[in-house]
């Protein structure tokens, strides 16, 4: 029999902190029968969970937002504490303009690392050309799109020479990019000895 004293310990706070809902179950050691129903709450309500964060940095109420709708309180909430499954594309569009942001929807497996690049690089490619289309149309504008163009170059160097820092020496040959200000950029190439390079 469980008793007054034992109830108390039980339900005294610990001095433990966590910065994630993640963290928090790795420290409390939380059974692998528990982790995996909630890794199946998330995987079935991902989408609600953002729309009700959409909601929340917009600074919208339930109700206010159910104003913007057009519907009642009771079925905004019904929305955020529901399943992804039954979220309507209309919904999603009208929390979209109604919080003024912008969504991705992404249907089938996951991307790997190298076809999100190949997506981004794809479309920065294309945005690039409309914007150069568009300083040959007007004239106005050809002064900032060259200054954006030299900006982006810059940028898009700075990631890669962030990110070939942290690539291994073992490869046959590499590129290294060290920006040395906004104007200029040096790039320089490296091999490693023949005997050193890796079969591809």
């Amino acid at each position: 029999m469980t008793t007054e004293l034992q109830k108390d310990k039980s339900t005294r706070p610990t001095d433990r902190s966590y910065e994630s809902f993640g963290d928090f179950i790795k420290g409390e050691n939380v059974s692998v029968d528990v982790q995996q129903k909630i890794a199946e709450i998330e995987s079935v309500t991902n989408v609600v969970t953002m729309l009700a964060a959409m909601r929340t940095r917009a600074g919208l109420t339930q109700e206010q937002m159910s104003e913007k709708l057009g519907n009642t309180q009771s079925a905004i909430s019904k929305i955020e504490n529901g399943r992804d499954e039954a979220i309507m594309l209309t919904t999603i569009q009208a929390y979209a303009a109604a919080t003024g942001e912008r969504i991705m929807a992404v249907f089938g497996p996951p991307l790997n690392h190298y076809e999100a690049v190949q997506m981004h690089a794809a479309g920065l490619k294309e945005n690039l050309l409309a914007l150069a289309k568009r300083a040959n149309q007007q004239e106005e504008l050809e002064t900032e799109i060259q200054a954006f163009f030299g900006q982006a170059f810059f940028h898009i160097l700075n990631i890669l020479a962030s990110c070939e820092k942290v690539l291994p020496r073992r490869a046959a040959s590499f590129a290294r990019f060290s920006p040395l200000g906004r104007a200029s950029v040096t790039v320089s190439t490296s091999r490693l000895p023949a005997a050193e390079s890796v079969q591809t």
